[in-house]
């Protein structure tokens, strides 16, 4: 029989990579640029289990956003190849980087406000050239946003559930 997970109080989260400390030029070697990634999402099961269901999900590339993969695998031999880090330190330095950002009623509430902070990033994102390097984000998130960003204009799905 299976054990079932135990339900917490809805939540939406951050994943945050934080890279503006290492050089533009080293960087690039791996495809990578200094900013902050980030990847948004929800949940109502416990933290310990969500960051070892998505370490095993990102190790299997089952279920997990390209770009986050991507993200993760170049980051990953990055830090390998750059660092004199243990797998253990960069595991945790990768994996348990959950921080939750906003509780809520329900889990339909908690995933508008995801999309609606993925949308707030796509947003910050599509003006990274105008910014300076410390300001720089990257969300990693490919789906799930209520902000649609073409040629250069914003549209809205809906209003926004962020206040």
């Amino acid at each position: 029989m299976k054990k079932g997970l135990k339900k917490v109080t809805p939540y939406t989260y951050k994943r945050v990579w934080d890279l503006r400390m290492f050089s533009a030029e080293l960087l690039k070697l791996y495809e990578l640029e200094p900013a902050v990634y980030l990847y948004i999402g929800s949940s109502e099961i416990p933290i310990n289990e969500r960051n070892s269901r998505w370490k095993s999900h990102v190790k299997a590339g089952y279920s997990i956003d390209r770009n986050l993969l991507d993200f993760m695998r170049k980051y990953e031999t990055f830090l390998k190849e750059q660092s004199d880090m243990t797998d253990k330190e960069i595991d945790d330095l990768l994996f348990e980087t959950l921080e939750v950002f906003s509780k809520h009623q329900s889990i339909e509430n908690a995933r508008k406000f995801e999309n609606d902070l993925i949308g707030h990033y796509k947003m910050l994102q599509a003006t990274n050239r105008t910014r300076s390097i410390k300001d720089r984000v990257f969300i990693l998130n490919s789906y799930g946003s209520s902000v649609k960003i073409k040629d250069n204009k914003v549209k809205f799905k809906r209003k926004l559930f962020l206040d």
